[in-house]
């Protein structure tokens, strides 16, 4: 996996995979997530290891490790990383953007990654009789 994640993010800075090259912040982005979240669990593994069970118990760790995050501080806990930074558990959409950051299958990881769903409040009309009429 770590070889394939490599190779799929640098085609992805270059334009290579996707309709446009991607910016400097989504490409830090996107590397962190790997670094930190992807690749521990994944990265020893043959991308055809990678099955529907291993990536639902991938799901089930991370959410496991937010709830524990979560925990200790509420317990007073100031947790850092490696390089000082202050641990955040993620939240229920950050883990939905982690997993779809890979196209929600690892074994699809060329694909887009799902763009969030317009709100209807913004694609209303702004004169509410005119769906009357």
């Amino acid at each position: 996996m770590h070889e394939y994640a490599s190779v799929w993010l640098e085609r992805r800075v270059d334009g290579v995979l996707g309709d446009r090259r991607l910016g400097r912040n989504t490409h830090r982005d996107y590397l962190w997530r790997l670094r930190m979240h992807v690749l521990p669990f994944f990265g020893a593994r043959r991308l055809d290891e990678i099955d529907a069970d291993l990536w639902l118990a991938f799901k089930a760790e991370k959410m496991r490790e937010a709830r524990d995050l979560r925990a200790a501080i509420a317990a007073g806990a100031e947790l850092r990383d490696a390089g000082n930074r202050r641990r955040v558990p993620l939240g229920p959409s950050s883990l939905r953007k982690l997993i779809d950051t890979l196209g929600g299958d690892p074994r699809r990881c060329d694909r887009e990654p799902k763009r969030p769903r317009r709100r209807a409040w913004r694609t209303a009309p702004s004169d509410p009789l005119a769906v009357a009429r």
